[in-house]
């Protein structure tokens, strides 16, 4: 609940997850497609609530700015990153065919 609450990046991937699930009904895609997916949502969800308790804990950890507390801050923010710019090369993957088929 905490991770909602306070965690802006959690809404915005929240947002973005109900637009793909309404997209892929949409476009009716395969079981195997909505299971890419999931898998992929559920990445970027797991990378930012990981994200967000390691920025917990170096802020109780250093109330200080240290170099190493922004390093690991920000390494954790680009698993997160990366993770979302592959879920979106395999959204372009499943969505693009079917996108260009409506044109």
């Amino acid at each position: 609940a905490v991770f909602f609450r306070e965690t802006r990046h959690a809404k915005v991937h929240f947002l973005a997850t109900a637009l793909v699930m309404a997209l892929g009904l949409y476009l009716k895609v395969s079981i195997t497609e909505r299971i890419a997916l999931t898998i992929c949502i559920a990445l970027v969800f797991i990378l930012e609530a990981i994200n967000s308790a390691l920025e917990y804990t170096v802020d109780l950890a250093s109330k200080e700015y240290h170099v190493l507390a922004k390093k690991a801050k920000d390494v954790a923010a680009a698993a997160v990153l990366i993770a979302s710019l592959f879920c979106v090369v395999v959204a372009v993957l499943i969505f693009g065919p079917k996108l260009l088929e409506l044109i």
